[in-house]
């Protein structure tokens, strides 16, 4: 059990594990008042640097694709999330067969995604009124 630290409530029972390095995603649904948009990034899953046995969460760090920088930009100009979930599982191709089933737009940000392109295809998104 790790204390809360915050609220002034109960400890809640958290799960806490390891993740493993390998490739993955991570993906955020958020709501863009009318419509859903999901969010898919790739990322490396790399080994910590050193262990982090009072982190009260899942404990897994990894590289974004292409670069920090550039995968940090992506992800805030396509509405990217606080909160997010990491799958090793699931591919961004998947997950853009659920979006399509689920009427969810979806945005893929891999290593050949450019912001520059993001925000051009965000905003013929906006003058065809989709």
């Amino acid at each position: 059990m790790h204390p809360l630290g915050i609220g002034g409530k109960e400890s809640p029972a958290r799960l806490v594990f390891e993740g493993h390095p390998g490739k993955a995603v991570v993906v955020s649904l958020i709501d863009m008042g009318g419509r859903l948009r999901l969010i898919v990034q790739d990322i490396e899953c790399v080994k910590p640097i050193m262990d982090m046995p009072n982190l009260p969460v899942a404990r897994v760090m990894w590289k974004i694709k292409p670069n920090l920088r550039e995968g940090i930009r992506q992800w805030i100009t396509a509405g990217g999330a606080h909160h997010t979930v990491l799958t090793y599982d699931a591919s961004a191709e998947m997950l853009e067969d659920w979006a399509e089933m689920m009427d969810v737009e979806f945005v893929h940000l891999s290593k050949e995604t450019t912001t520059e392109n993001l925000k051009k295809n965000f905003a013929s998104m906006i003058c065809s009124g989709s």
